[in-house]
C-alpha cells in the first residue's frame, strides 16, 4: 500500500510548507492493529507497537535527501528492533503529537518470533 497523508497531515504540512508552522523532525512508529489507513484517520485508530525492546524511531531534517530524485525526499533505513514477540501491520508518523502519515506493508502482517527480530523501513516521500 502507498503512504497516506489523513487530513489533519495534509493540513499540517500545507501549514509547515507555507511557513505557518514550523518544521520539526518526525517521529516513525510501528502499529500492530490490523489497520488499512485512510484519510480521515486519526491518532487513535493506531496501536503503536509495545513489545520489549520496540521504541519509535525519530529522523532529522538536515539527513533527508532531497537533491538526488527529482519530487522525493528520501532517508536512510532506519531498523525496529523486537526483543520479543509482536505482530506490525504498518507504521505511521508523527510531528510532535499530531499524524502526518501512514502506510500498511505490504503483505501485513508481519510477524515477530518469540526470540525477537527486526522490522526495516526506509521513509520516503515522493509529491505526484
Amino acid at each position: 500500500m502507498a503512504l497516506l497523508f489523513n487530513n489533519t497531515g495534509e493540513s499540517l504540512a500545507l501549514a509547515i510548507m507555507v511557513n505557518k508552522t514550523a518544521a520539526a523532525n518526525l517521529t516513525y512508529h510501528l502499529y500492530s492493529n490490523d489497520k488499512t489507513p485512510s484519510e480521515t484517520d486519526v491518532l487513535t485508530d493506531y496501536t503503536e507497537a509495545s513489545a520489549a525492546g520496540y521504541s519509535a524511531i525519530t529522523t532529522t531534517g538536515a539527513s533527508w535527501d532531497t537533491t538526488s530524485v527529482s519530487g522525493s525526499a528520501s532517508y536512510a533505513q532506519q531498523t525496529f528492533t523486537f526483543t520479543t514477540d509482536e505482530t506490525v501491520y504498518g507504521y505511521f508518523v508523527k510531528k510532535g503529537t499530531t499524524m502526518l502519515f501512514s502506510e500498511r506493508f505490504s503483505g501485513a502482517p508481519f510477524s515477530i518470533p518469540t526470540s525477537g527480530g527486526t522490522v526495516a523501513v526506509t521513509p520516503k516521500i515522493t509529491a505526484d
